[in-house]
């Protein structure tokens, strides 16, 4: 993916790593504000040769390891027991020190944690005074000039909060929860993955633009079935399909009948700057409404006064019949046989609108579409209308589709936002290309109504 497709992630789900990062980070803060103070003391002491010879030196420094096995031993703890009079076990003492070398600095540091910090201390100065004079008597008895002079480096011990350290485990659990936020985000891109559910995904992956797109129908009915505008006749007895789906027609103020319409606009112009005469809307995947584009799409052009028909070709499961509340005892079907009788055109409840239906059923459907009669057909429906639009089966189902595509002047590729699959939708481009389709764009159909979409729409 390149930078704007990262930025696109960020955009849409940079909200997870936020909140994951702020709720990790207040959450560690609040914790360590609850937690025992533990503090810690420290005590260094220098072990130096007493003359600055190589062999002594490089002695001193292979020594200081030796000093802290000395120092670290169960002998050891239980003498600063016994002296600093504390009430604790020798392996607890043990647990509650560290010691290190400082090679080069010829330094031994000794750090001792505990609650209280005089407690603290008092374990570091009472093991750092035992071993330095332990050390000190045994070096009085060898030559002065093989000594190793140990002494303590520190007079004064400020004890200082070992943890909890508030602020940086809060910054610490920041980072974690920012971490831990992208890896939902990957997880959620990577499950994600193969559904196509924006325009920017759309336009990745199958490089075609999109055109527009048509919010979900259930969130489409606000005003009331009946407010149609300029229609003839009553809806009334149509059912509720009609008033879900038709929403150009049942609530052409709403905004999804408004994306309709944009829809309809971004249409306007097809192959060499001339307007598109036949229009074939295609599903790209098996769960596209592409039925209800088509029947919307070709209300929006009739109610500007376009002369528009409407023709079912899914001859296998059709439905602008019982859309517009029509009959399907004849259509396509019937009309493919018998070419030389009157088209079965129908009329709608919307001016300028006539439907032909798919009449009654056949066999083999993709033949009758691939034969000279759907050519002539289609010609005789260019002299009834202005618009010509084709609803046909899904592309990846049937070949009547691809048999219908290269003979229409664009194809318009309906995509199911969060439901068609990527590679679905780019079988079926790859279909549609071979069949000789021009693919004027795709339209992104059952979007949620929410900010992004409005904004999108307003573009």
């Amino acid at each position: 993916m390149d930078l704007r497709a990262y930025l696109d992630i960020l955009r849409r789900r940079g909200w997870i790593i936020l909140l994951a990062a702020v709720l990790a980070g207040v959450g560690t803060f609040g914790i360590s504000l609850k937690e025992t103070k533990i503090w810690q003391a420290t005590v260094r002491i220098s072990a130096v040769p007493a003359r600055p010879d190589w062999g002594l030196t490089n002695t001193a420094q292979d020594l200081l390891r030796n000093f802290v096995d000395n120092i670290n031993t169960h002998d050891m703890a239980s003498q600063v027991i016994a002296k600093a009079q504390l009430d604790m076990t020798p392996e607890e003492l043990l647990s509650k020190i560290t010691v290190s070398t400082v090679p080069e600095d010829f330094l031994i540091r000794i750090d001792g944690r505990d609650q209280d910090p005089q407690v603290a201390t008092q374990i570091v100065l009472t093991m750092a005074q035992l071993f330095t004079d332990e050390r000190v008597a045994y070096y009085n008895t060898q030559d002065k000039a093989d000594r190793i002079e140990v002494k303590i480096v520190d007079s004064v011990i400020e004890p200082v909060v070992y943890k909890p350290k508030p602020l940086e485990n809060g910054a610490a659990g920041l980072v974690l929860g920012a971490l831990i936020g992208m890896l939902i985000v990957l997880g959620l891109e990577w499950a994600e993955g193969d559904i196509l559910a924006t325009p920017e995904a759309i336009q990745r992956h199958l490089g075609l633009p999109v055109l527009g797109a048509a919010l979900a129908a259930a969130g489409a009915t606000r005003r009331s079935r009946y407010a149609l505008g300029a229609v003839r006749g009553s809806l009334a007895n149509k059912g509720t399909y009609m008033t879900k789906t038709l929403v150009s027609l049942t609530d052409p103020a709403s905004p999804a009948a408004e994306a309709f319409r944009r829809l309809r606009i971004n249409l306007g112009v097809g192959r060499g700057g001339t307007g598109l005469r036949t229009l074939l809307v295609a599903a790209a995947g098996l769960a596209d409404d592409k039925a209800s584009v088509a029947a919307n799409l070709a209300v929006a052009f009739a109610r500007i006064g376009k002369r528009t028909v409407l023709v079912d070709c899914d001859l296998r499961h059709p439905g602008q019949h019982a859309l517009f509340g029509l009959t399907n005892q004849a259509g396509v079907s019937s009309a493919l046989e018998n070419p030389g009788a009157p088209l079965p055109l129908q009329e709608s409840a919307v001016p300028c609108l006539r439907v032909l239906a798919s009449g009654p059923a056949i066999q083999v459907p993709s033949d009758l579409i691939a034969s000279p009669q759907m050519a002539a057909l289609i010609g005789r429906l260019r002299e009834e209308a202005d618009v010509v639009i084709f609803d046909a089966p899904p592309v990846v189902v049937a070949t009547d589709t691809a048999e219908l595509a290269g003979q229409v002047d664009g194809v318009l590729l309906t995509v199911s936002a969060g439901q068609t699959k990527r590679q679905e939708a780019q079988q079926a481009k790859e279909m549609l290309e071979r069949a000789g389709a021009h693919i004027v764009g795709v339209a992104l159909i059952n979007v949620a109504e929410d900010a992004e979409l409005r904004k999108y729409l307003a573009n």
